[in-house]
């Protein structure tokens, strides 16, 4: 089924104020450091081209592809894996259809079908790795597409609870999985050696530690994370830069290294001491509660939740700031969660409007077609050639 095309005429996008970038200010005593005054940029916004590749999905939680251009979504409260298939002789989409209902999927909160990554192997091993929530604990699990069996655990035991589940999930070049956990709004789990709740994992397809992480028999990599939203790589950095929620709904961008303290839950009143690593960035709850991250070369995209809107930035060389912060589509489709980029170079973002979150509180208001999977072209950031 063809989907129509989105035009500025269409109010699919919208002309933002002057793009005007400015030095962050300086930190706060106790405080991680804030990002540049975000700005918008209206000639990009007015070149982007937008197309819907899905309506009337229900809360689009994370999102990838298989090789032959299949999108794959997860669907958070019906723990379902959905796919949305992809021709590429003319660019067009059909419609969602499910692959797999996980069963035994805790959905209360923000617990369900949360991460998902395709193997790198895919065309050898036809695995997909899912996160999800069970009454007991968060686990990361290996399914063979297809094969109508449910996925196997590879992971277990991670804290679970209402909120802060975290659930990010993305491979490296050397194939090895990387998982942001959350503390489970248990505060002690952040900084327990020996809980996995609270931390950034590393392992192996097998659910093993990795080979290199700083402790050789555990899976942890880094620690002091509230909950882990998003892990995305870029090109030249061989370790990756995470999302992390902080209280009153602000988000920390954090550099990942091995064997760094992220601080929580002590970052707060203790952001000046040695034993923590900074972030390099926070966002404020107004315009933040940022969940979908990928890089476009060196720019971080990142998909907001109450924010409502698309964020740009991009961390300086050493990896320790971001700058030159811009925003996109500001309240035009309301909640966007997942984010990733396509086999047909350009950006498939996910709204997030069906759940308990959006609401009038915080200028959310579902609309018939939610949710939806777009199709956005942004020209000299992405490679498609366009949309038809």
């Amino acid at each position: 089924m063809r989907r129509a095309l989105l035009t500025a005429s269409a109010t699919s996008v919208l002309m933002l104020a002057s793009c005007s970038f400015g030095s962050p200010p300086p930190p706060e005593a106790g405080q991680p450091p804030k990002l540049p005054t975000p700005s918008g940029d209206p000639e990009l916004e007015a070149s982007a081209m937008i197309a819907e590749a899905a309506v009337g999905v229900d809360q689009p939680w994370d999102m990838d592809f298989l090789p032959d251009g299949t999108a794959l979504f997860t669907e958070r409260e019906s723990a379902r894996l959905m796919s949305i298939p992809f021709n590429e002789e003319d660019n067009t989409t059909g419609d969602p259809a499910e692959e797999l209902a996980v069963e035994d999927v805790a959905t209360e909160g923000t617990q369900g079908l949360l991460g998902l990554a395709v193997s790198p192997d895919f065309e050898d091993d036809e695995t997909v790795f899912l996160y999800y929530s069970t009454d007991s604990d968060n686990r990361v699990a290996a399914w063979e597409y297809g094969s109508g069996d449910q996925p196997e655990p590879i992971l277990t035991g991670i804290p679970t609870g209402v909120q802060l589940n975290g659930g990010a999930l993305e491979f490296d070049e050397e194939g090895l999985l990387w998982v942001g956990t959350g503390d489970a709004s248990y505060l002690s789990e952040a900084q327990a050696e020996d809980s996995l709740g609270g931390k950034i994992l590393r392992v192996t397809t097998d659910g093993e530690p990795a080979p290199g992480n700083p402790d050789p028999d555990s899976p942890v990599y880094s620690s002091g994370h509230r909950s882990v939203n998003a892990i995305a790589f870029r090109e030249s950095d061989s370790e990756p830069v995470a999302i992390d929620s902080s209280p009153n709904v602000d988000d920390y961008v954090v550099q990942v290294r091995a064997g760094a303290n992220y601080g929580w839950p002590r970052l707060e009143e203790e952001f000046d001491s040695d034993s923590y690593s900074p972030p390099i960035g926070r966002r404020e709850p107004q315009i933040g509660e940022c969940s979908g991250s990928v890089f476009l070369g060196e720019l971080l995209a990142s998909t907001c939740l109450r924010g409502q809107r698309l964020w740009l930035a991009e961390p300086n060389a050493s990896g320790s700031e971001l700058e030159d912060v811009t925003e996109l589509f500001m309240n035009e489709f309301g909640q966007l969660r997942s984010i990733a980029m396509g086999p047909d170079g350009l950006l498939w973002v996910g709204t997030y409007n069906r759940g308990d979150q959006c609401n009038s509180e915080v200028g959310c208001y579902p609309q018939e077609e939610d949710d939806r999977i777009l199709r956005i072209s942004l020209p000299g950031h992405t490679s498609g050639i366009g949309l038809t």
